[in-house]
């Protein structure tokens, strides 16, 4: 059985590009700019380690947008 899956990009009222998967949004359609805040703020410990950051799932990016203004450290993502 194959697992169909369809993926597609909408525009949200402040222009970002939400990626839906099986009409599932992957990111905060209404705000995805608070929830990369809200992101942001849980992940500042590992911020503040001084290691390299891996992030699972690049959704719509704006919360890596948010963590690269927070550190110079390499940043990987696996989606």
């Amino acid at each position: 059985m194959l697992n169909n899956k369809i993926f597609t990009l909408r525009a949200n009222a402040q222009g970002y590009l939400i990626p839906f998967e099986n009409n599932v949004a992957l990111a905060s359609f209404e705000n995805p700019e608070e929830e990369a805040r809200t992101w942001k703020t849980r992940a500042k410990y590992y911020l503040q380690s001084g290691l390299p950051l891996t992030v699972f799932g690049i959704g719509a990016g704006v919360h890596l947008q948010y963590l690269h203004q927070e550190t110079i450290l390499p940043i990987t993502v696996v989606d």
